[in-house]
This record gives C-alpha cells, structure tokens and sequence, in this order.
C-alpha cells in the first residue's frame, strides 16, 4: 500500500512541475528579431485604454539596429490620469575599490537613472508590427498601483490606416500596469507600406 501512495505522490508531482513549466515565461526571447534597420516614430498621440476608458498621450521612437536584428533603442513617454511613464537609462554599476576594512562603498546607480532613450533594448520592428522591451521609469497613484520607481515597460504596436494599436505593461512590484487602446496621431513606420 506504502509503494502505491509513493507512485501516486511522484506522478502527481512530475505532473504539477510539468505543468507550471508549460506556463512559465520564457527567460529571453519576448521579443523576437524583425527587420533590421526598422523605424518607428509617433511623435505625439492619444489613445483610449479599453478596460478604464481613460485617455493617455503617448510619444515613441524606436530605431532596430542595421547590423543585429532584435535590438535597437527606444524612447517612450506615457502620460495620463495617475499615471507618468518614460523609457530611461543610466544607473550603471562600480563596487569602487576596496576599502581598509575590506568592504567596497561602489556607486548609487539609481541617482544616476534619467528619462530618455533606452540603448540596446529588445527592439523588432517587421511589416506593420513593433514591439520592445525597455527600462523605464512609472510614478502611478490610485485606482492604478501605488508605485514610484525603476520599471520594465513592454510595448507593442500594429500599424493599420493612419493609426493603429497599442498595448503596453508597466511593471511594478504589485504587479503590471496594462493598458491598450487604438492610438490617433501621426505615425511612420519604414517597415509597414
């Protein structure tokens, strides 16, 4: 009876860790490569979240690189009711050197984080479609999630007619931010006849 129960506990395992792993997100590979040298700029637009019915004014350049398809910069700003996002950069880090106690004092990286163009992003750009994952900045207050701080900011967009559709996730600690909508402003698009 003792060998029975032990089998049905390790099936049922194997089967929950099975399970889990098929639902995961992958490690890398959120942005797959498009065409290099694709451009995308919306140089100042709206759109109407579908879920709060919220108006949101977005700008967003991004450029993938000519030589390595998958990468490239953007720069990002969202700007609506409780809620302010920018692509940023900087923050890097140095442990400095070491001290007389043997601990290291190293740098404040985020002192040295600034809104503007995110480099060497996840950048696709191909047909009529862009998406990007970049570092940012949110300060957002109630009814979204309270949060002020270094964020990841996924983006997607697709081209139709003079506009298109947006969908962005802005990631705090209680979770993403998730707004979608049709974008009105203008757009150009290299890769999207």
């Amino acid at each position: 009876m003792q060998t029975h129960r032990k089998w049905i506990i390790l099936v049922t395992s194997t089967v929950l860790i099975l399970m889990l792993a098929a639902f995961t997100l992958p490690a890398r590979g959120v942005v797959v490569s498009g065409t290099p040298g694709g451009f995308l700029s919306m140089p100042s637009g709206t759109f109407i979240d579908s879920t709060t019915g919220q108006e949101y004014t977005l700008t967003v350049v991004s450029g993938e690189s000519e030589e390595n398809a998958g990468g490239g910069n953007v720069t990002l700003q969202l700007l609506g009711p409780s809620l302010s996002v920018c692509s940023a950069h900087g923050g890097g880090v140095d442990i400095g050197a070491e001290m007389e106690d043997g601990n290291f004092a190293g740098n404040y990286p985020l002192t040295e984080l600034q809104c503007g163009t995110a480099f060497g992003m996840a950048v696709a750009i191909d047909s009529c479609t862009a998406k990007t994952e970049m570092h940012g900045y949110s300060h957002s207050d109630y009814p979204l999630f309270t949060y002020m701080g270094s964020t990841t900011i996924e983006f997607s967009f697709r081209k139709s007619g003079d506009g298109g559709k947006v969908n962005l996730k802005i990631y705090t600690p209680k979770g993403p931010i998730k707004l979608d909508g049709n974008f009105s402003g203008p757009v150009t698009m290299n890769t999207c006849p």
